[in-house]
């Protein structure tokens, strides 16, 4: 805003008696250099504030600590196996133990029984088929050329020896002499080929020797170098003996055998190995494997569990329970458990910022304190109450007696009605923070019960979801109640699934137990709901803003509206008409409607201490205005905001209606003064614009970007004379597209799609307001007529006997001459009028 003006450069209000004193206002300031001067302790006020919240979310973690924390004392006597318990010992909280030596046991009779691996070569029929054909061919090439090569020994014994050596065969040349005198025929080497076949037909697994094969595990084999492999059975293998014997019956069969048969039979027969053998690398590895599988299974002890009795002689198992209960006396040890809570406190801390997060919530520090220390006090006290609750529950369950459990009194605890207060006070994505937040130390302190858990997080979820609507104080215990409803399903089903999954035991269904826990979890939905009824008050003590709040201000019975209705009718009228606007448009878009109300009801009430010079006010024809310069009329008009404020504040109204106050205008220019203002000068550039802007801030929420469109558009289509839809849609969107081009919509979170609902909402709204009467027969001269002037006598009947006739006649009101124009009464004297917005950014 521009510099303090020279007060001779307008008429006073001291100077001019005729006028209505103004108001005493601070001298106007740069509003960039008010910023870049606020900067550096706005920047000291935020880090302060950041260690203040620091060290509310420390002390949280260490009163966390302490109630998650199980501090119980442990028997610290040495017992050996074989001796006899002097006295009976029961955990005195759950713990976890390995009993080692069957662990050993049984990973020792896992790796036995682990799969020996062979490893199988599907390459071996083929080489031997190689081998045959490459000797066959260089039998034949010794023999070649000559026919009667045949004939000569020395030549077959020459061709036998190339026949061995190429094939690396192991046989006697005698025995291949056949072969060498029928020159190496072409069907002896196709019949070896086809032995050679059917010996390795399919993969056939063929082993070296039975007795190889192991009789206590199963034998896998898997492919050279494959990951593949597979289980097969002893009988699924062979010998090469077993494999040789089929060949030699399959020899038999052959009718017509050549002189050559055997011989090639006996090639055959050679060419036949093992394919599958032993791997001790693997099946080492399939040992290692199978024993890595079985790691010591921990045996969980719950709370109250019997150890041993007294006179009873000790085990191996017992000791080793006994053991492991005092090796964990340490772990649940004060400053062993503080310590172990720290890193669970930093998730704890993270979704508690995240609940409690003030960026968007509101810009002042001591608000963000207020919502950092609310939200761990009600997180603390919740967890109390459950360590109450848990403490308790084994002397309650003794009071009730029939089967009743420690366990199931839990349930009783009223962790839903933290989850109320903070979707009342923060919202529900605050809440959800807030609910996962109270998870991790609720099972620390719930012994890790996981049915338990599943109740807490189900219940809190439903308890935020129920109590989004709620507008009265009893909603509280209405919300309470639901919660507590569907608890008890919740424990019903839970006790139906632990008795199916084996956890329960077969009597469970016929026994009073579940009736228990039904009864438990009705009650803690309404400890929920009274816990609920009981803090609201303190915490809007505290400066919190409900919804319930927002009710009793929504009477219209505060002393600012009734002083509003005295003293500015029109602007009281005009604050109820937005009301309904704002709040209609809100609840479409899923904003807070109650508090868009009553921000509206309030948003003018500094309008009340100078009515006169505010248009809906004026019913003597007398502008207020019209003889004083635009700056001290833009005072006056701006003052409304600040006085407003100020009035708000001695008042004590909730923070949010003091900021909407303030924000209802943004930094909006009063176009028509500053219009004015630069026709009066004689350098219109030397105008300052910033004297004729509000103060702001814009708006930063969407209530109170949707109190700035109902306050402008309400308003303004009051001088539409024909409210038909599309007159009043096509005003409201100049009014928007206004707004919006003039910045005011920066910092404020209403998107497109909101803003067209809104748009919608207000036609709608405005179209009932202005809807179109019935014109009566009695009353249609009057209707059609702009003014009377005198009592029409055929409208009162001209005195008939029994009609009732009020013929006052109308003060005279003195007009001035120059505000006879139709110019200058109509448009031009409204300054919120739509003429007069603004087009476009400044």
């Amino acid at each position: 805003m521009g510099a303090p003006r020279d007060p001779s450069s307008h008429t006073s209000a001291a100077d001019d008696p005729s006028q209505d004193a103004l108001p005493a206002l601070p001298p106007l300031v740069d509003a960039a250099a008010a910023s870049r001067a606020r900067r550096p302790h706005a920047a000291g006020s935020w880090r302060a504030g950041r260690a203040r919240q620091f060290v509310v979310w420390l002390v949280t973690a260490v009163l966390v600590s302490l109630l998650a924390v199980n501090g119980a004392r442990v028997p610290g006597d040495t017992v050996r196996v074989g001796d006899i318990t002097p006295r009976t010992v029961k955990a005195p909280f759950p713990f976890t133990y390995q009993d080692l030596a069957t662990w050993e046991a049984e990973r020792d009779a896992a790796g036995d029984a682990a799969p020996a691996v062979w490893a199988f070569d599907p390459e071996v029929g083929a080489q031997a088929a190689q081998r045959v054909m490459a000797a066959f061919r260089a039998g034949r090439e010794a023999l070649a050329g000559d026919p009667t090569a045949v004939e000569d020994p020395a030549r077959r014994a020459d061709a036998v020896a190339r026949f061995l050596d190429a094939g690396a065969f192991l046989l006697s040349a005698d025995g291949l002499e056949p072969l060498a005198e029928a020159g190496f025929p072409a069907g002896a080497e196709a019949r070896v080929l086809s032995w050679l076949e059917e010996a390795y037909a399919e993969d056939r697994l063929i082993v070296p020797d039975g007795a190889s094969v192991p009789r206590d595990r199963p034998l896998q084999v898997r492919g050279a170098g494959e990951e593949a492999s597979w289980r097969v059975e002893r009988d699924a293998l062979a010998t090469p003996e077993a494999v040789r014997d089929d060949l030699t019956l399959a020899a038999l069969k052959v009718r017509r055998s050549p002189p050559w048969t055997d011989a090639a039979l006996e090639l055959a027969r050679s060419l036949v190995r093992p394919n599958v053998g032993p791997d001790e690398a693997a099946t080492e590895a399939a040992r290692a494997e199978a024993e890595a599988t079985l790691s010591p299974e921990p045996i969980r002890v719950q709370r109250g569990e019997i150890l041993f009795r007294e006179g009873d002689r000790l085990t191996g198992r017992d000791v080793a329970k006994y053991v492991a209960l005092q090796r964990s006396r340490t772990d649940h040890g004060l400053l062993f458990g503080l310590f172990a809570m720290a890193g669970l406190n930093a998730v704890v801390l993270i979704s508690l910022h995240l609940a409690s997060s003030a960026l968007n919530l509101t810009r002042r520090d001591e608000d963000r304190d207020r919502v950092v220390l609310a939200t761990a006090a009600v997180l603390v006290l919740s967890l109390a109450l459950l360590r109450l609750v848990v403490a308790a529950a084994p002397g309650i369950a003794t009071l009730l007696g029939l089967d009743a459990q420690a366990r199931l009194v839990w349930y009783a605890a009223p962790m839903a009605g933290g989850a109320i207060l903070v979707r009342e006070l923060m919202g529900a994505r605050r809440a959800l923070g807030w609910l996962l937040a109270s998870i991790v130390p609720a099972a620390l302190i719930t012994h890790l019960d996981a049915a338990f858990l599943s109740y807490l997080l189900l219940t809190g979820v439903v308890a935020i979801a129920v109590s989004s609507t709620m507008r009265e104080r009893m909603d509280a215990l209405r919300a309470g109640l639901q919660v507590g409803v569907f608890g008890a399903l919740v424990v019903v089903f839970l006790h139906f699934v632990a008795l199916y999954a084996g956890d329960g035991e077969l009597s469970l269904a016929t026994t009073i137990r579940p009736m228990w826990s039904v009864g438990a979890a009705l009650v803690g939905g309404l400890l929920s709901g009274f816990l609920v009824l009981g803090l609201v008050p303190v915490v809007e003590r505290l400066g919190f803003v409900t919804d319930h709040r927002m009710l009793e201000l929504a009477s219209l019975n505060h002393p600012l509206m009734r002083q509003l209705m005295l003293r500015a009718p029109g602007t009281y009228h005009h604050s109820v008409v937005v009301g309904t606007l704002a709040e209609a448009a809100c609840d479409a878009i899923g904003a807070n409607g109650i508090q868009a109300k009553i921000a509206a009801y309030f948003h003018d009430i500094g309008k009340a201490l100078k009515p006169n010079y505010f248009v809906e006010n004026q019913r003597d024809g007398i502008n207020r205005h019209a003889e004083i310069d635009p700056a001290t009329s833009a005072e006056v008009i701006i003052a409304h905001v600040t006085e407003g404020a100020r009035m708000a504040r001695e008042h004590r109204l909730p923070q949010p209606i003091i900021d909407n106050i303030q924000m209802h205008h943004g930094t909006g220019l009063l176009q028509f003064f500053y219009a004015k203002a630069q026709m009066q000068a004689d350098d219109p550039s030397t105008v300052d614009e910033a004297t004729y802007r509000y103060p702001g801030p814009k708006p930063s929420t969407r209530e109170a970007g949707v109190v700035m469109l109902a306050d402008k558009i309400e308003a303004a289509t009051r001088t539409i004379q024909h409210p038909t839809e599309d007159n009043i849609r096509a005003m409201i969107l100049r009014i928007v597209n206004s707004v919006m081009a003039d910045g005011q919509f920066d910092e404020c979170p209403l998107t497109f799609r909101e803003i067209h609902i809104v748009v919608e909402t207000f036609v709608a709204v405005l179209l009932g307001i202005y809807h179109q009467r019935i014109e009566y027969p009695q009353t249609r001269s009057l209707s059609r007529s702009a003014v009377v002037s005198e009592p029409s006598q055929a409208a009162i009947g001209a005195g008939a006997p029994g009609t009732i006739t009020l013929e006052l006649e109308a003060p005279e009101v003195s007009i001035p001459a120059d505000w006879r124009d139709k110019e200058t009464t109509d448009e031009t004297t409204d300054y919120e009028s739509v003429r007069n917005l603004p087009q476009g950014r400044a």
